[in-house]
């Protein structure tokens, strides 16, 4: 991949491999979110070396946004996940649709490949990342 840069970085180039296939295995069976017992996510596919797991609940009150979010990233490998309740004890009770919702995702990682680009003021980026991802996510309602 080539990137053309812009007014303070340079254009640079790097690579990663995108996953060929990712299939989670439990996800329709997943439509409600229980706060008091754990979360399993199954999966399988290939080339994608780590799983990424986001769970949301956002609830609007007047102007104001409160959103709860649970990252979890691990190994691919093993093909599934619990996360305990004690952390979705976090999450709101909200319902799948409406100005207050829960929403999940679960995508395959690939390896991600590190690169520097110059900047156009001289000197280099400390560090840049470049990953691929296929996934799916959905709203779902958390009780």
């Amino acid at each position: 991949m080539h990137g053309q840069g812009g007014t303070e970085v340079g254009g640079f180039d790097t690579f990663t491999l995108f996953p060929t296939s990712f299939i989670a295995t439990n996800w329709n069976s997943i439509t409600l979110i229980d706060r008091t017992q754990p979360l399993t996510f199954t999966w399988s596919g290939s080339s994608f070396d780590q799983v990424s797991i986001a769970v949301n609940t956002t609830v609007v009150t007047g102007l104001t946004q409160h959103i709860t979010t649970i990252n979890c990233t691990v190994p691919g490998t093993p093909g599934t996940y619990s996360i305990p309740a004690a952390a979705l004890a976090f999450l709101s009770p909200v319902a799948a649709t409406g100005s207050s919702f829960g929403s999940m995702s679960l995508q395959g990682l690939s390896v991600p490949r590190t690169f520097t680009a110059n900047l156009t003021a001289g000197g280099q980026t400390d560090i840049g990342t470049f990953q691929a991802r296929i996934g799916v996510s959905k709203n779902v309602a958390v009780q």
